[in-house]
């Protein structure tokens, strides 16, 4: 069974801005589909969940890694395999037995038993794949964890403008509307001063690593071409981008293992990023950091 040491923390502290309209809704109230508000200090605000900000990026991580070629043969394999946060395939059966030796590496001979050959695989899998160890799969935790996103506000940023539209619903079997059966839409209206803050904490990234490559041709991607999220896709909502020049990431590399009083309280100020031993970096430099092999 595996021990989990913190050998690094990463905090990020991004800055998001809309270009075009963003609708990520709550629940739908009958002929009105709201967006997510959330009570921040008195006030009601729109906020961008973050199990939202995950799943969008998981799935761009998903397609970027597919077009990415690795040094390892099992781990090609795990991404080629993965598909909506499972493995599979034709040929995946053929790696039975390496399945079966490392599961007997992290579970009980009782936990084994209890576990289908699929299920073995899937974790075996879930293990070797760059995208699961990056946002977590089955039996992995995820390296990097993501916050609520919520809107700068302060006597330069107002609060956000928030419209609707209407619109007719559709019978998803004709694909023709129906009449007299209308809808309303709440979005966020994008405007040049407007900030989301998105927080993310990512622990033991280790530079070169599979999952750290494609970390870092995620965020090159964002960089140059933005991402989708939420819905009404379709009428070209939810396209963000990172205001690249406020935001900065910060890492603390602890001293292991603490020989000294002194260590181990340096150690707990780098974990709160106190300590004067952090690095900051920029995105590109974060990204030069990630692709560094050690």
């Amino acid at each position: 069974m595996y021990n989990y040491i913190l050998k690094n923390r990463c905090v990020m502290d991004i800055y998001l801005k809309l270009e075009t309209p963003l609708h990520v809704g709550a629940e739908s109230e009958l002929t009105r589909k709201p967006i997510v508000r959330l009570k921040v200090n008195g006030k009601y605000l729109p906020v961008i969940p973050a199990e939202s900000i995950k799943g969008s990026l998981r799935n761009l991580a998903g397609k970027l890694a597919k077009t990415m070629e690795f040094s390892n043969p099992i781990v090609n394999d795990a991404v080629k395999y993965h598909d909506k946060d499972k493995h599979e395939g034709e040929n995946i059966r053929k790696y039975s037995s390496e399945a079966e030796a490392q599961i007997k590496e992290i579970f009980s001979e009782e936990q084994i038993e209890e576990l289908s050959l699929d299920d073995k695989l899937e974790y075996y899998f879930s293990l070797n794949c760059p995208i699961c160890r990056l946002f977590g799969g089955r039996g992995v935790s995820a390296k990097i964890n993501f916050f609520d996103a919520y809107p700068l506000v302060n006597e330069e940023r107002k609060t956000p403008k928030i419209a609707a539209y209407t619109s007719t619903s559709i019978d998803r079997n004709l694909g023709v509307a129906l009449e007299g059966r209308l809808y309303s839409i709440e979005f966020i209206e994008p405007s040049k001063l407007l900030r989301f803050n998105l927080k993310a904490i990512a622990e033991n990234i280790e530079p070169g690593s599979n999952e750290s490559m494609v970390l870092a041709r995620l965020i090159d991607c964002i960089l140059l071409d933005g991402f989708t999220l939420g819905g009404v896709k379709s009428k070209g909502f939810g396209l963000m981008r990172i205001d690249e020049k406020n935001s900065k990431i910060k890492i603390a590399n602890l001293i292991l293992p603490p020989r000294s009083l002194d260590e181990i309280k340096d150690n707990v100020l780098k974990i709160l990023m106190k300590n004067e031993k952090c690095i900051e970096y920029d995105l590109r430099e974060f990204t030069k950091w990630l692709t560094t092999h050690r």
